[in-house]
């Protein structure tokens, strides 16, 4: 399970829908272009699409899916609900809003 957690300023509320498509398509990398910035903002991490193409295409490689330098990409599971957060800085995060989760199942 994974989610882009990275948010713009221009927005200030968690990443939009399809957000990482910018991401994943190397749109973030090009700042020069007026649309990308006007969506993106000033500042994305520039390396993230890098790095969310390289824990897919390692996967599709694989069967495990992995980045040089970021973190091990645990598989999903109904105790922990580990879910890694594509952001400026990734990392795993167990039971990700599970008190929202939670709300459901009341």
């Amino acid at each position: 399970s994974w989610m882009c957690t990275w948010e713009t300023e221009l927005m200030n509320m968690r990443a939009t829908h399809a957000m990482e498509l910018q991401f994943m398509w190397g749109w973030g990398e090009h700042l020069e272009i007026p649309e990308t910035a006007q969506f993106m903002g000033d500042n994305p991490p520039t390396d993230l699409g890098r790095i969310m193409r390289e824990y897919w295409a390692n996967f599709a490689r694989s069967g495990q899916p992995s980045a040089d330098g970021q973190p091990e990409w645990t598989p999903h599971n109904k105790t922990d609900r580990p879910v890694l957060l594509l952001d400026a800085e990734c990392r795993m995060e167990d039971d990700l809003d599970g008190e929202i989760r939670q709300l459901w199942f009341e």
